[in-house]
């Protein structure tokens, strides 16, 4: 398990570009008014970063390494997807929540333009979030930031060996299991039966899917 990598903070913090990432289809008016505004006043450009899935057009597409700061306008979906779209490029992210309570969105959309204030000025905390990092055949790899399902595709068997330290702790034969971060404890392996963990918990959660005769 490796974390999310700190961006740079400094007193003053320079910003000429935002980039936003928003809900597909989610009321958010209040929040783009509070962006556009802010940015209007202050002579900065908004651009909407690109991420997978995503159709709806609120401003011309820019690359997230062109901006100052991202900032998601949704819930806990659309602030993984500004993550994931940030995290290569070391661009903090700023979320607002819109309609729902969010583990991982910070504020509400009436505090955007003061919170915009406060990142200029250099007033703000960056939090670190665990992600995990994942190898797949053919040398492909990523990271997951609330969890990875692994799942059997056809007839058979998913056999799964897990180990602590390099010492062998279980095998387990079934549908799969959901390997999860202290953050993603709240989503899918919750609903599989898994434990929540509180976000600064040093761990990960694996949790099987229906097995086949328990444990090996």
């Amino acid at each position: 398990m490796s974390s999310i990598r700190e961006p740079p903070i400094t007193a003053g913090q320079r910003v000429d570009r935002l980039g936003v990432i928003v809900h597909p289809s989610r009321n958010i008016d209040e929040a783009l008014r509070g962006l556009f505004g802010w940015a209007d006043r202050e002579g900065v450009a908004v651009v909407q970063v690109p991420v997978t899935g995503q159709d709806r057009s609120v401003a011309e597409v820019g690359a997230a390494d062109g901006c100052d700061l991202l900032v998601s306008i949704g819930g806990d979906g659309t602030m993984l997807a500004a993550i994931r779209a940030a995290a290569p490029a070391d661009r903090p992210v700023l979320g607002v929540a819109c309609g729902s309570l969010g583990v991982l969105t910070a504020i509400s959309a009436d505090m955007l333009p003061e919170s915009l204030d406060r990142f200029r000025r250099g007033d703000w905390s960056a939090r670190l979030l665990p992600a995990l990092d994942v190898s797949g055949d053919g040398g492909r790899a990523f990271f997951a930031i609330n969890d990875l399902a692994i799942v059997r595709a056809g007839i058979g068997q998913v056999r799964v060996t897990s180990s602590v330290d390099g010492v062998l702790f279980t095998r387990l034969a079934g549908d799969g299991c959901i390997v999860s971060t202290p953050v993603g404890s709240s989503a899918y392996t919750l609903g599989a039966g898994g434990p929540m963990l509180t976000p600064e918990t040093a761990a990960y959660v694996l949790t099987p899917l229906p097995t086949h005769g328990g444990s090996l």
